[in-house]
């Protein structure tokens, strides 16, 4: 997904809406799903990256 795209102008505008109209404690799942979502849109392997790192970064 290039950032030049509608499809990434669609991602942000929806991630930004629901960023600042969900409850605080909802935010950060927004923002790890509209980057997940960001990651897979091109290829399935960067999907399983992101979420690997994700899996690690949790933990601690």
């Amino acid at each position: 997904m290039m950032f030049t795209s509608w499809e990434f102008v669609l991602l942000f505008s929806c991630s930004v809406v629901l960023y600042y109209v969900l409850p605080r404690k909802f935010q950060k799942s927004v923002l790890l799903l509209a980057s997940c979502c960001f990651a897979g849109y091109f290829n399935i392997l960067f999907l399983v990256v992101a979420l690997g790192i994700t899996g690690i970064t949790i933990r601690q």
